[in-house]
């Protein structure tokens, strides 16, 4: 009986996290779709990392047709992340969190 609590916890726990998950991705979307159509353009898709390329873009475009949508989405950024940081020296992906301080 214990073991079916657990096992029910856990899939509880873990669906609560792919909903927080998801509405952040989505949250993330929503800011870098411009005109609000539910697709990235290449131009918007440059918000997520200055250094976007066409080729990148095209790896993340499953489908072909050009743009990126929610379900794409993820795959833009990771890809976008292997980039690394953009000409302002910050990552518009993820924040960098390594200090400038030189430890002595």
């Amino acid at each position: 009986m214990n073991r079916l609590v657990l096992a029910a916890a856990a899939a509880l726990a873990l669906g609560s996290f792919s909903v927080a998950a998801s509405a952040q991705s989505t949250d993330d979307f929503d800011r870098y779709d411009g005109n609000k159509d539910g697709h990235l353009t290449f131009e918007e898709a440059i918000g997520v990392n200055s250094r976007l390329s066409q080729d990148i873009f095209n790896q993340a475009d499953a489908n072909g047709d050009g743009v990126i949508d929610e379900t794409e989405f993820g795959a833009l950024v990771t890809l976008a992340a292997a980039l690394g940081t953009d000409d302002e020296g910050m990552s518009s992906v993820a924040p960098d969190t390594s200090s400038s301080e030189n430890p002595s």
